[in-house]
């Protein structure tokens, strides 16, 4: 098929093509990469889109009584002269309010869907059906030692590595100093590919910069810290927002930043932890005894059970939604008696990972840097790793020792006497909220500019503005990250009421 498309670019390779993939749709996943796939054939009006399994773009489409419009932007598929705005569904805006995700085939605008990762769309004079060719499989790895899931999640991992960076890529790590983030960073320079840390620096409580200068420090690579404290008083952590799709917490302004290291450097791509505690953390604390003898060698077993009798047990929240303390303050009762109405479905694991690459959050991110130059690498973002995960028992996710439950205990395993044993004994996380309270505590007049009686969040019932107006500092603390989040979701708002549509292409 590809041989066809390269050297018989003309109606009757499309025709081929068409007729290839009608016959037999399921070769397409068997590509590696992520791309879109999209072919049409005008005189038998006949035409697939196919958005690949690891593809982050997010693919629009809008049925018209004769056509079918496609763009990976939105806002080419806006009527021409309408606002953007005046498109919103406005039971969405809610969600995003919430820090919620919308489903993988929906999208926040009226009319306008996305075609899900590993969906094929098949398009026939005027007909549209969608089919779900690639999504991942379970139980392709049944070992019971720790030492056999680390040496294949090791393979698949330098598979990944091989597959995705050339020669020339320089990268360029967002360094936390967790495990995650640095395992890729030290995983990356074993492997002599040319890499350099970027750390965004928290004061505070949710200050990571020991571990991370020690990391950068033990592999010997160059590092640049982004002082976040630049951001509070300058009060850039809310920018200005002239995107058509909303990026619902203020982490924005550090890749901006990060952009700028890039270009300074020559680097071409980006990393992140991003997945990590997803593919190797604990996704529940539910582990019986049976699964325990099923899945684990039996003297493992006996340990963990002798271990977890000494531990404290990890509860899970059960509320009815689990950061309503974030929002309720300022809510309006309307607002919440809506969220009492949803219901916050928790997903299975393997629904979690099929809705990864499909983030409205993370195509935003990948057209930016791709507009820049710069893109992504995701070591963890892997098929195959995922489909190693959901075969990881979660007795090697969550793991009892010396008191205390240990998570990622793979990873942990993995990079043993290869980072700073700091790094790999570090079993707690940072509290992030605590650069949010700072700010709206400092910034406490531009929260409430932006949240004010004329914002779109106020005239939609979903904040009360005067509440937030009579808010003390410690309420406001309290609710910091939900502020945080309403802002971005005003100042998306407010750029999408000076948006108008334009002609399709």
């Amino acid at each position: 098929m590809l041989h066809i498309l390269r050297n018989d670019q003309d109606d009757s390779a499309i025709k081929q093509c068409l007729l290839l993939i009608k016959s037999n749709p399921h070769i397409l996943k068997d590509i590696e990469g992520a791309f879109v796939l999209a072919l049409f054939d005008s005189e038998s009006q006949m035409g697939i889109l196919y958005k690949s399994f690891l593809c982050k773009y997010s693919v629009y489409i809008r049925k018209n009584e004769l056509s079918l419009d496609f763009s990976t932007k939105v806002e080419d598929l806006i009527p021409k002269g309408v606002y953007l705005i005046d498109c919103i569904d406005p039971e969405v805006i809610l969600s995003i309010c919430l820090g919620e995700r919308i489903n993988s085939n929906q999208s926040y605008f009226n009319e306008i869907q996305r075609v899900s990762n590993g969906c094929i769309l098949f398009y026939d004079k005027g007909e549209v059906s969608l089919r779900q060719i690639d999504c991942l499989k379970e139980n392709q790895h049944k070992y019971r030692s720790l030492n056999c899931y680390i040496d294949t999640a090791r393979e698949i991992m330098k598979k990944t590595v091989k597959q995705r960076i050339k020669d020339e890529d320089k990268i360029t790590v967002v360094l936390s100093g967790g495990m995650d983030s640095s395992s890729i960073l030290s995983f990356l320079n074993s492997m002599n590919v040319p890499v350099q840390a970027v750390h965004w620096k928290f004061n505070g409580v949710a200050d990571e910069s020991f571990f991370s200068r020690k990391v950068a420090s033990y592999e010997n690579v160059s590092y640049t810290e982004i002082d976040t404290e630049e951001m509070i008083c300058s009060s850039s952590y809310i920018p200005e927002w002239n995107y058509e799709l909303p990026y619902n917490h203020g982490y924005f302004p550090m890749f901006e930043q990060t952009l700028q290291v890039l270009q300074q450097s020559g680097s071409n791509k980006l990393a992140t932890g991003y997945l990590g505690d997803d593919i190797f953390g604990s996704y529940s604390s539910d582990i019986s005894i049976r699964s325990l003898f099923a899945q684990l060698p039996f003297k493992q077993s006996l340990r963990y059970i002798y271990e977890a009798l000494g531990t404290p047990h990890i509860s899970d929240l059960q509320q009815r939604y689990p950061r309503l303390h974030w929002y309720n303050k300022y809510l309006t009762q309307n607002a919440i008696e809506r969220i009492d109405a949803k219901h916050y479905s928790q997903f299975s694991l393997k629904d979690h990972f099929m809705s990864y690459s499909n983030l409205e959050i993370d195509s935003l991110l990948e057209n930016y840097y791709v507009q820049n130059g710069v893109h992504s690498f995701h070591l963890f973002h892997s098929k195959e790793l995922m489909e190693w995960s959901l075969s990881l028992p979660m007795a090697y996710k969550l793991f009892p020792s010396g008191g205390q439950w240990i998570d990622k205990i793979v990873l942990r395993t993995m990079f043993l006497n290869i980072l700073p044993k700091e790094c790999i004994r570090r079993n707690y996380k940072p509290v992030m909220t605590n650069f949010h309270e700072k700010y709206v505590i400092h910034n406490k007049n531009q929260i409430l500019s932006i949240l004010s009686e004329e914002s779109h969040l106020h005239h939609r019932g979903i904040i009360d503005a005067n509440k937030i107006l009579k808010m003390d500092n410690e309420s406001m603390a309290i609710a910091a990250s939900g502020l945080i989040t309403c802002c971005m979701t005003e100042v998306w708002l407010q750029g999408l009421s000076n948006r108008k549509g334009k002609d399709y292409v």
